[in-house]
């Protein structure tokens, strides 16, 4: 018949194994002890990534991390047993600072002090961006024929990019450029010269203008990100007007500070 032990004190390593009792090991590999006595298979590790890495993350959903001169994904298997992948998301970081990241509303905004980014984790692929977009050249303005009133006109560009809700087009839009002006002949138009963005992220262009001697910028065209000559001969519909004058990308941020929130303002 067996016998039934409840408790053991630990191990015995200053007693022969003949004097040691029931109550003591003379051996333990991998288990705890706990306080009353209980023994536990101690958790153990499995490597699922062999590469020399440092500033990992991960909110329980993405994980990224840094190695080298990259910022990576760390990507689930999608079988049991099948090994853990990753996935380059940025290259040609020069840095070999600590990474710090913020997770919101379905982005991950990233900074090492030096660089910083955003990863758009809404979708079941992550999409890299930028964090904030530049804002365009200023419009190079000239005159042509066309309908417009005599008199004084502003213009300005965005540059709008997938997803977001900061635009009247629906995407996220960048700050508006510097304002270009121009003073128009009778029955005068306006030819404008855009230039495109070169961040691959941005899909479009809005061309906002007043009104003859007015001040309020109203959208008056949509583009595709690419560069153009626009002839506007019609004064804008006043409706939909810039809702990002003045707006600038976030400054770098440290990784303090990303991580207590102090870059989140303005436009992101």
């Amino acid at each position: 018949m067996g016998n039934v032990y409840k408790e053991f004190k630990g191990l015995a390593n200053v007693l022969p194994p003949e004097r040691m009792g029931f109550s003591y090991l003379q051996s333990a590999k991998n288990v705890d002890i706990d306080d009353t006595g209980m023994i536990r298979r101690r958790p153990g590790y499995k490597k699922i990534y062999g590469g020399v890495a440092h500033s990992l993350w991960s909110d329980g959903r993405v994980c990224l991390l840094r190695e080298g001169d990259e910022l990576k994904e760390l990507i689930r298997p999608n079988a049991p047993g099948a090994p853990y992948g990753v996935r380059s998301l940025r290259q040609g970081i020069d840095s070999e600072r600590r990474m710090a990241y913020l997770s919101l509303n379905g982005t991950v905004y990233y900074s090492d002090g030096a660089i910083t980014g955003a990863i758009d984790t809404r979708s079941e692929v992550c999409v890299p961006r930028t964090w904030g977009m530049r804002p365009p050249l200023p419009p190079e303005l000239s005159n042509t024929t066309g309908g417009l009133r005599q008199g004084r006109y502003a213009t300005a560009l965005a540059y709008v990019r997938r997803h977001g809700a900061y635009s009247p087009t629906g995407g996220q839009e960048s700050g508006t450029s510097a304002l270009s002006y121009i003073e128009t002949t009778p029955s005068g138009g306006i030819n404008a010269a855009v230039t495109a963005s070169d961040d691959p992220g941005v899909v479009g262009i809005n061309l906002y203008m007043t009104t003859a001697s007015g001040e309020t910028l109203y959208l008056v065209r949509r583009l595709p990100n690419q560069d153009a000559a626009i002839i506007v001969k019609d004064e804008p519909t006043p409706m939909l007007t810039t809702v990002t004058e003045g707006l600038k990308p976030p400054p770098r941020g440290t990784p303090f500070g990303l991580l207590q929130g102090t870059y989140l303002h303005g436009r992101i």
